[in-house]
């Protein structure tokens, strides 16, 4: 006997040493994925694979480990299909005090809904993620998220609320000597500029992002500097910034070939211009073929070819109403989108309302017992005083017939008539009292209504955790696994804690013995009967015989399992 309780403690304590190793191993992996992730994101990516069950961790290392494997695609550039990992990690760190992993949260689930081309709310999410920004100092971040906003509302065509946001990111990117970083933003202000009509501004931001660029990466920002210099009537630096653009990129360059059929245009050098808008014209993009149609619709109308510029602009005038149906098919689905969203929005706001409504309900019953309370109060009085005068008369009359003197008739009036001056005195201030008494109730009934609502809320709170945690999840599963006595200890603590001292409770009922205490503690717990003669290593028929005795034990009379677990579910 000796032997065999040895070996079950030693199996006993090697599974809780598994256990524990196996869960530091995850946080390990969780810290290694972190470390790996702002340089290298697909080692991370790997590392986070190896948490093969992330369900089994804690609330706080699940939400961890969906951030960063949301953080680790992104950056991998794998295309995003769905919200609903990251909305974990959002749930979670809306609700604490870590503004950094909060505000990257709602950045990611702005990233994916920007991804799943639904702007309006990727914007949203964007801009929540910019509401704790005095406490984050991640300068990446912030550029980022700032970048975005600007971006979302340039597609929009609001330019002067995209400034300031790409005005944001590229102070960020500078703080961080990011010179890839300063360079996009640059370019992505110096595009709002140029937008919004300040073509000064948009010259130094331009040039600002030439100056961080390299290598082919310059042919974007020299053909746009070199529009900006055809507007600006410097065309000497826009040829030059256009032949830049086409030596940085030897691939085609569609955009850059309109710019130049552009400044052929404007420079008066007709077959040029026609030749690079004939190339500009084999663009895949609708917008390059529209600006190349247009243009060579006005150079074969100077020429004097009204045939070939009617063709042109009927070409042009197709794509102007492709793009004009493609952006109103786009703005109807992002409204839609936003629309979805507000309706969940409205449906939670419905739902508070609701709440407050019968709060306010139950206030209007209270005000208007009170009221019948004070109603009755004054009648009685009011009856009082009637009584008093009345008694006043009767002292009168028998005064007359008893032949009281006068004095003393007349000292009998003035003492009955100081006894209804006090009565009134003593009317308005009962009624003074009673109108205090009756706020002082109305306060205490409306925080004793708030002092319920709270312990309701936290008693629902506490027993839904209970329900949810590991510990009654891992019970009721369906497993090869023998309960350890800490996790029994565990079992009663966390239903202690939930059902308000169960255990010690039923304890008091009855002297219940181990088996009979564990029994009630998984009805509790709303484990079936079957896992529970597999946990206490005994038969189905033996389990539902307890129940029974223990129904009989604690109420003297017989009864069905059933009712003993009707009664557990409600004790």
């Amino acid at each position: 006997m000796r032997h065999i309780l040895n070996g079950c403690c030693l199996f006993l304590l090697s599974l809780m040493l598994l256990a524990c190793e196996r869960n530091q191993k995850e946080i390990s992996l969780l810290s290694s994925a972190e470390r790996l992730i702002a340089n290298q994101p697909d080692s991370a990516l790997l590392v986070l694979k190896g948490i093969k069950t992330p369900e089994r961790l804690s609330r706080a290392e699940q939400a961890h480990f969906y951030l960063l494997h949301t953080e680790a695609e992104d950056k991998c550039r794998i295309p995003h299909t769905t919200d609903s990992l990251i909305s974990i990690a959002v749930n979670f760190y809306e609700n604490t005090d870590d503004a950094l992993r909060k505000a990257k949260a709602w950045y990611y689930k702005g990233r994916i809904n920007q991804d799943l081309d639904r702007p309006l709310l990727a914007q949203d999410y964007y801009l929540k993620a910019l509401r704790e920004r005095g406490k984050i100092h991640d300068h990446a971040l912030l550029g980022r998220i700032n970048n975005h906003i600007g971006l979302l509302y340039t597609y929009q065509d609001v330019y002067e609320k995209a400034q300031p946001f790409q005005k944001e990111a590229v102070y960020h990117f500078s703080a961080l000597n990011d010179s890839m970083g300063v360079a996009f933003a640059s370019r992505d202000l110096a595009r709002v500029y140029h937008m919004m009509g300040e073509l000064d501004s948009a010259r130094f931001y331009y040039e600002e992002a030439q100056r961080y660029t390299k290598g082919e990466k310059t042919a974007v920002t020299g053909s746009e500097l070199g529009s900006l210099y055809l507007d600006m009537g410097l065309y000497k630096e826009a040829h030059d910034q256009i032949r830049l653009a086409l030596s940085d990129n030897k691939d085609e360059n569609y955009p850059v070939y309109l710019t130049l059929g552009d400044y052929f245009t404007h420079v008066h050098n007709p077959d040029s211009a026609v030749y690079y808008l004939n190339k500009a014209v084999e663009s895949p993009s609708r917008y390059t073929r529209r600006g190349s149609y247009r243009l060579l619709y006005k150079l074969k109308r100077i020429q004097g070819d009204l045939r070939s510029a009617l063709a042109y602009n009927d070409q042009y005038e197709l794509l102007r109403d492709s793009i004009q149906e493609f952006v109103q098919t786009v703005s109807i689905r992002q409204a839609q989108a936003m629309y979805d969203y507000q309706e969940q929005e409205n449906k939670l706001l419905n739902a508070t309302l609701t709440s407050t409504h019968l709060k306010l309900v139950n206030a209007w019953l209270t005000i208007a017992l009170i009221g019948v309370s004070l109603v009755c109060t004054f009648l009685f009085f009011h009856h009082r005083i009637r009584q008093t005068k009345t008694n006043v008369q009767h002292w009168k009359i028998k005064g007359l017939s008893l032949l009281i003197s006068k004095e003393k008739l007349e000292e009998q009036l003035s003492k009955n008539e100081k006894d209804i001056r006090d009565l009134e005195e003593m009317k308005i201030q009962k009624a003074e009292e009673t109108k205090e008494l009756i706020t002082l109730r109305t306060e205490q009934l409306e925080q004793e209504n708030k002092n319920i609502a709270r312990s309701r809320e936290r008693q629902e709170q506490l027993e839904s955790r209970f329900q949810n945690s590991e510990i009654c999840i891992r019970f009721r599963r369906k497993e090869e696994w023998k309960p350890s006595a800490k996790d029994w200890a565990e079992l009663c603590q966390n239903l202690d804690l939930a059902y308000n001292n169960f255990t010690i409770r039923l304890k008091k009922l009855n002297d219940l013995t181990d088996k009979e205490l564990k029994i009630a503690c998984l009805i509790k717990a709303n484990v079936s009967p079957g896992i529970i003669s597999h946990l206490l290593c005994c038969s189905t028929a033996s389990v539902s015989m307890t129940r029974k005795r223990l129904y009989q034990k604690i109420h003297n009379e017989s009864g069905s399992a059933e009712q003993f677990d009707d009664f557990i579910r409600q004790f």
